[in-house]
């Protein structure tokens, strides 16, 4: 009689488990390697779709072309590698992600700077060694990447001062102004400034 019973306990509980199992969720783990990192992404399925696994593994591999400092032939590294007087066809992500980047510097003031990556670099904080660089190569460095820069703020500067703080304005890339103020923080239209 025991064994009736322990078998019916046995039975019972395998009939749960298997209930439980046929409801619950199954996943498709698609796990891999791209920018210097590792990715793993779970998908509810009942399923294995082997051709999602390869159109998520080729998006993310056009993006590590693209936009992966890890990866010394992508179109970002070619352009970090460019100099001044060059030019390089960019892809329209790449074209957009630098807009979006120039429009962040200005509303940062230039706290956000996308062109520290060589200087970075340079000090070994990156995809380079530590070393400690001469002043020579920090010095080349400014004149490569910060003078341009300094060239591109004077073209964006104009001769109207902000209504609030009376510094210079410069103008705004934002489509609802025409001006920024980088002291205060503050976006203009025409008729708001002096």
């Amino acid at each position: 009689m025991r064994i009736f019973q322990y078998i019916s306990i046995f039975l019972f509980v395998s009939l749960v488990v298997f209930i439980i199992y046929r409801n619950s969720p199954h996943y498709q783990i698609i796990k891999g390697e791209i920018y210097g990192t590792y990715y793993n992404i779970k998908i509810s399925t009942d399923k294995k779709n082997k051709k999602l696994k390869e159109e998520i593994k080729a998006k993310l591999q056009e993006i590590d072309n693209k936009m992966s400092v890890f990866n010394e032939d992508s179109e970002i590294s070619q352009l970090n590698k460019l100099s001044a007087n060059k030019t390089l066809n960019l892809s329209q992500d790449l074209a957009k992600v630098l807009k979006v980047s120039h429009t962040v510097w200005q509303q940062s003031n230039g706290w956000f700077d996308p062109t520290l990556g060589n200087l970075i670099n340079l000090w070994g904080f990156g995809t380079t060694k530590a070393k400690i660089p001469s002043d020579n190569e920090v010095f080349d460095y400014l004149e490569d990447v910060v003078e341009p820069l300094v060239n591109v703020i004077n073209e964006c500067r104009t001769d109207k001062e902000c209504p609030h703080c009376g510094c210079y304005v410069f103008k705004s890339d934002l489509p609802q102004y025409n001006y920024v103020c980088a002291e205060c923080d503050e976006n203009f239209d025409e008729c708001e400034v002096k």
